[in-house]
This record gives structure tokens, C-alpha cells and sequence, in this order.
């Protein structure tokens, strides 16, 4: 199965290595806090941004260039590009993301000062371009079929249809 963030393909074979470990995925939702006499009540407001973190090893032992994968991940951070991350051939989540910060690990460093292993630690964001969440639409429907009902002349009859 191929596994992708942007151009960086993940492979494990017997001439090449390129993984990653340690995926973590945090979710949350969105709550408006009000405060009344007693105490203070939620309001579910929707969906809030997942976040994830991983870690990609890359060693140019096992035929994958670590400078490479640095200046990628550094490219895609400057521009802020949402890139999917794709596992096992499917999009992660059906979403896109951001990466909002990386960290390098130089684990072995060679003669000349080049790195030869590195360990990436990425923390990536679910880019939103606006899209609702399912919560969300499925609120925002409810919201206008009441207001629909609301607003029906008062001397309706429900059972014909005819106003009298």
C-alpha cells in the first residue's frame, strides 16, 4: 500500500526505508460557555480541529535522503500548503493539513557534517476551508425547519393544508 504526505512517499522495501511512527491524532469540539445566575451551562457549538502528530525516521543508510525531507517539510510549512496525508491508499480522515510546526533530530551526523539519520517530528493541523461538519449542517438544517414552522400563518390547518 502507498502511504504520502505531499511528495513524501513512505516505502519500506528491500532497497529503500522511508517510515514513520507514533501517529497520534487528537480531537475536539467547540463549546460556548454561558453564564447564567447559578452556574455556567456548554453549548455544543460543533466540530474543532484535529490535530496529529508523527514522526518520520529517515536515514541515508536505508536509501532515504534526509536533507530531502527536510526541505520539503520546510517548504510546505513557509507556503502553508494543505497536503493529504494519505495510509494503506486511502485519505487519512478524508481531510487535509497544515503542518504548524516540525522538529529535527540529528541521531548521526557524518564526517563532512551532513546528517545521515534524522528523526522529523511533525505537528500537523486538519485544514478547514469553511467546510461544515456533518454536526454542523445537520444543526444549521434542524435550526431552519423550525424557524420554517415558526413562521406558518397562525391559522393553518395542519391536517388540509388550507388556511381559513
Amino acid at each position: 500500500m502507498v502511504n504520502t504526505f505531499g511528495e513524501i512517499v513512505f516505502t519500506t522495501s528491500s532497497t529503500r526505508l522511508l517510515t514513520f511512527d507514533d501517529l497520534n491524532l487528537e480531537t475536539s469540539n467547540r463549546f460556548t460557555e454561558h453564564t447564567g445566575q447559578d452556574i455556567p451551562e456548554l453549548e455544543f457549538t460543533g466540530d474543532g480541529l484535529d490535530t496529529l502528530t508523527l514522526t518520520i525516521k529517515s536515514s541515508v543508510f536505508l536509501n532515504s535522503d534526509p536533507l530531502y525531507i527536510a526541505n520539503r517539510l520546510n517548504y510546505y510549512k513557509q507556503k502553508g500548503e494543505p497536503q493529504k496525508l494519505i495510509l494503506s491508499g486511502r485519505v487519512f480522515k478524508n481531510k487535509t493539513w497544515v503542518i504548524t510546526s516540525f522538529s529535527e533530530h540529528w541521531v548521526t551526523i557524518g564526517k563532512w557534517g551532513r546528517p545521515l539519520v534524522v528523526n522529523f517530528t511533525l505537528n500537523l493541523k486538519e485544514y478547514s476551508r469553511g467546510e461544515k461538519s456533518y454536526v454542523e449542517t445537520l444543526q444549521e438544517y434542524k435550526s431552519k425547519e423550525v424557524k420554517k414552522i415558526l413562521s406558518y400563518p397562525k391559522n393553518l390547518n395542519f391536517d388540509t393544508g388550507v388556511i381559513f
